[in-house]
């Protein structure tokens, strides 16, 4: 039976927290910098990309909900 010390797990779960946050910052952001990006004229995306763009943030709160009943 491994022991594992409360400092590692404690340090587990926080590298979990930081990888949410990181990835929520990222996908919340998401549907901005893709509308901003078709206003400005640098590529044109079908319906399907946005759309996609916006249930990244859906995805997110799913995630962060699953990660903190762990």
């Amino acid at each position: 039976q491994l022991h594992v010390s409360a400092a590692v797990k404690r340090e587990t779960k926080m590298s979990l927290y930081l990888a949410t946050t990181g990835s929520s910052i990222l996908f919340v952001a998401a549907p901005a910098v893709l509308m901003l990006a078709i206003r400005w004229h640098v590529f044109d995306v079908g319906e399907v990309a946005s759309s996609a763009a916006y249930l990244l943030p859906g995805v997110t709160a799913i995630g962060t909900t699953i990660t903190n009943l762990i």
